[in-house]
């Protein structure tokens, strides 16, 4: 169960009504987040709270008033629901006007608040110019690739279209081109020679498997979890398949929230910079989602699958 200052913040994330007030809700929840962490709160109900507010805090009536009302729309790790303090916070910016014009895109000042705060944030060319529902739904029809990931992890309406298109064999290729390269092991654990990154060897592949396979099972949410159980139940995914999933994802999540703890900020490090304990953790991870992209791959050999390096935001 998460402390009560934890939730006390939450309810205030939901109300505030000027940007200082969300600015101060970030804030602090970088400090709540790391005193959890130290106290062995559970990463799953961590990553879950973080998301939660941090979402609530960008749909905020203060944010509403600072981009002059247009409303972000939360993609990424926010939007699936997994969102860590080094994840990217990506967003599409929706105009309040139902027509065609073109809108100015004020979300900047919010991109720069939260950089501020030492937050990653997706550059503006990576996000597409403020447009209505209508004209984000068309820009949906047309979309490939990990524009078409970004669209999906947007949930609502946004993942409803993409559902409704079911693009599984792109974003199958999208998947297969995040399985990693090798990493070779000593007595089990990986090489400390080796480069290693919790990020795009562990969680974008799981990520990623959970987005096809979700959207092909017609899932209506976009939280990873819930994609990989709908898959299960629509045999997309065997059972095992899922569990080993899970399993891997949840002890990704928790390297990852050690390393913010300790400060650690690079997405890519050696396995020498790890403990004995995370490197073993780390390697059994790998296995289990190399595995399963590999069982995936055979049963859907006549997908072309695109060089690999994406990495998950």
């Amino acid at each position: 169960m998460l402390h009560e200052s934890l939730e006390d913040l939450s309810e205030v994330a939901q109300h505030c009504d000027d940007l200082a007030t969300v600015r101060g809700v970030i804030a602090e929840s970088q400090d709540l987040m790391r005193n959890a962490v130290d106290h062995a709160a559970k990463p799953q109900e961590l990553v879950a709270w973080y998301s939660r507010l941090i979402s609530d805090a960008l749909h905020s009536e203060g944010v509403l008033e600072a981009t002059g009302g247009l409303r972000l729309v939360l993609s990424g790790a926010v939007g699936r629901g997994d969102a860590l303090p080094s994840s990217t916070i990506t967003w599409l910016a929706l105009s309040p006007t139902g027509g065609h014009d073109e809108v100015a895109d004020t979300t900047d000042v919010v991109a720069g608040m939260l950089r501020d705060l030492g937050l990653n944030v997706a550059q503006a060319s990576l996000r597409s110019a403020p447009a209505s529902r209508q004209q984000w739904l068309e820009r949906i029809e047309a979309a490939t690739g990990q524009t078409l990931a970004f669209y999906a992890d947007a949930g609502t309406w946004s993942l409803r279209r993409v559902n409704d298109l079911s693009p599984t064999e792109d974003l199958l290729q999208q998947a297969l081109a995040l399985q990693p390269p090798l990493v070779h092991s000593q007595q089990g654990l990986p090489s400390t020679a080796a480069v290693v990154s919790v990020r795009d060897q562990l969680l974008a592949p799981i990520v990623g498997l959970a987005r096809w396979a979700g959207v092909a099972a017609e899932c209506p949410s976009a939280a990873t979890p819930d994609r990989l159980q709908y898959a299960q139940h629509a045999q997309i995914l065997s059972e095992t398949e899922v569990t080993s999933l899970l399993q891997a994802f949840d002890a990704a999540q928790d390297l990852e929230l050690q390393r913010w703890r300790q400060r650690v900020q690079a997405a890519h490090t050696t396995p020498a910079s790890l403990t004995a304990i995370q490197r073993s953790v780390f390697g059994a991870s790998a296995r289990l989602v190399a595995d399963v992209m590999r069982a995936v791959q055979q049963r859907n050999h006549g997908v072309d699958v695109p060089g690999s390096g994406a990495s998950v935001e």
